[in-house]
């Protein structure tokens, strides 16, 4: 059950949010992102094959212990990593409204949205309960995962554990250059 401040939080983003539909259709990632994973990656690179439209990453940048990393430093990685240098966009919450109304103001219109398993359902409960309201034709595509998979918080732990083997087996190539950074960030 929502607590007031948040019921509270929400009415004000559903004011500010962009209702008009852009021209230009794109896929959505989102997620917290710290750092990002080989497998953040391979979604991302993947997406922007299957979707044959741009991908914007949403990154989440709530306050949170588990996210010891900037936006900045996050957005550099992702420029460095992907194949096609994504669209990257800071937003404070998960909620839809935090995303939609910059790629509405910039004339995108979001038709995908790539979320984890661990998210998806809460984000097509979202998108069921605004969409008359933004006027949305946005589909969620959950991605499975397991504990087994490559995690943020595996990284994190070799970043600690000064495992820099487990770290590169982990991430990107293009990530591989920000070790001593992301390190130094765990401290």
């Amino acid at each position: 059950m929502k607590n007031f401040k948040q019921v509270w939080m929400e009415a004000l983003a559903l004011n500010a949010v962009n209702k008009d539909p852009g021209k230009y259709g794109v896929s959505v990632f989102m997620g917290r992102l710290q750092p990002p994973t080989a497998a953040h990656i391979k979604i991302i690179d993947d997406a922007v094959k299957k979707y044959k439209q741009p991908v914007v990453v949403a990154v989440v940048t709530s306050d949170n212990t588990n996210s010891p990393f900037s936006f900045g430093l996050v957005k550099n990685i992702l420029q460095a990593s992907c194949k096609q240098k994504p669209k990257v966009l800071e937003i404070r919450s998960g909620f839809i409204g935090d995303f939609l109304s910059p790629l509405r103001d910039d004339g995108f219109e979001p038709y995908v949205l790539l979320a984890g398993s661990d998210r998806a359902k809460g984000y097509k409960a979202q998108i069921k309960r605004y969409n008359d309201m933004f006027t949305l034709q946005l589909s969620v595509k959950e991605i499975k995962r397991t504990d087994a998979d490559i995690s943020g918080t595996k990284v994190r732990q070799a970043l600690v554990d000064e495992d820099e083997s487990t770290f590169k087996s982990m991430t990107a190539k293009g990530t591989h250059k920000f070790y001593k950074k992301l390190q130094k960030a765990m401290k």
